[in-house]
């Protein structure tokens, strides 16, 4: 198996919402914004004596940079002026204390008019390889950062064409979870949520070998044209025509729900290729492999994130293809 960490992401995982279309009304007030950012369990931006929020000054930047509470001075690297230390005691830690775990390292909570934005995102801490640790850990929040950086840039855009009272409603959220944890696997989840006219969510997994305490990468699984591929391909297929057999309300966008022409026939190349390349996979307590998909990525919204667990059988299957080359 491959074990070099992929750091490619889909699309999704850095959508916003949609742009809102001017409306003729006059900017908003500035100051119809606050919030907080904790990082490694310190305060960086503190507004709870300043209901109001702390007018931004300057070019707008992420909010992970920080203000000053008393003249709004961005902070170039907050962080770097904090008391920080890598004790870590007084976090809470999830999973194995004395091996791999994760702390919530960042809490941020932010709104501009009606949009808001929570995120609690986890710093991964007992790797064997430290390296890899260190570059797993910027992968997570560069995309936290990112998330942030657009919510902030497209919350103020909105305040600039809305008075307050008509800002649309839009909820942006990232979360953190540990979907297994047993004597060999411990994964953990980052999950992203958005709301606004409508709603995605997605799922990033993380999967660790508890014993080597290394990350557990499966890239060999989602080659586009090989033959493992291939074959969970061709059990994805069967599960979700079993599925759409039993119940007349399941869609998948596979045989004649794919359209007349074929317009929304999948692409399975492109689909397994980005569930590798983006860690859209977990063991299961069974240590079984489940492939999850994003909202929208094989059937309509009401479908949410459609997962499928792969029988030991056909992982076996899938193994004597690689092992073969």
């Amino acid at each position: 198996m491959k074990k070099t960490v992929l750091l490619l992401l889909s699309g999704a995982i850095f959508a916003a919402a949609a742009a809102v279309q001017a409306q003729g009304m006059a900017p908003a007030n500035r100051d119809y914004e606050c919030g907080y950012y904790y990082q490694d369990g310190l305060r960086v931006t503190d507004c709870d004596d300043d209901p109001a929020g702390t007018p931004v000054q300057g070019e707008a930047v992420g909010a992970y940079e920080g203000y000053t509470e008393d003249t709004a001075e961005r902070i170039e690297n907050p962080s770097s002026m904090l008391d920080m230390t890598d004790d870590y005691s007084g976090l809470e830690k999830f999973g194995d204390p004395n091996g791999i775990h994760f702390i919530k390292s960042i809490e941020y909570s932010y709104s501009i008019g009606n949009y808001q934005a929570e995120m609690q995102i986890p710093e991964i801490r007992g790797m064997a390889d430290p390296d890899q640790q260190a570059s797993l850990n910027d992968f997570i929040r560069s995309i936290v950062y990112s998330a942030m950086d657009e919510f902030e840039r497209e919350g103020r855009a909105v305040l600039d064409e809305y008075a307050v009272e008509d800002v649309p409603h839009y909820y942006l959220s990232y979360d953190f979870d540990i979907v297994t944890s047993n004597e060999s696997v411990v994964t953990l989840a980052l999950s992203y949520f958005s709301a606004g006219g409508s709603s995605y969510r997605s799922n990033l997994y993380f999967n660790f070998n508890r014993q080597t305490r290394e990350l557990i990468l499966m890239d060999d699984y989602f080659i586009p044209g090989s033959a493992a591929a291939s074959i969970l391909r061709d059990e994805i297929l069967r599960q979700m025509r079993a599925e759409m057999d039993r119940d007349p309300e399941t869609i998948y966008w596979i045989d004649e729900n794919a359209g007349e022409n074929g317009e929304m026939e999948l692409n399975w190349d492109d689909l397994l290729a980005n569930v590798g390349n983006n860690y859209g996979y977990y063991i299961n307590e069974f240590g079984e492999l489940v492939v999850a998909f994003n909202k929208y990525e094989v059937a309509p919204g009401v479908m949410g994130t459609p997962e499928f667990t792969i029988p030991m059988g056909v992982l076996t299957e899938m193994d004597k293809t690689i092992f073969n080359q």
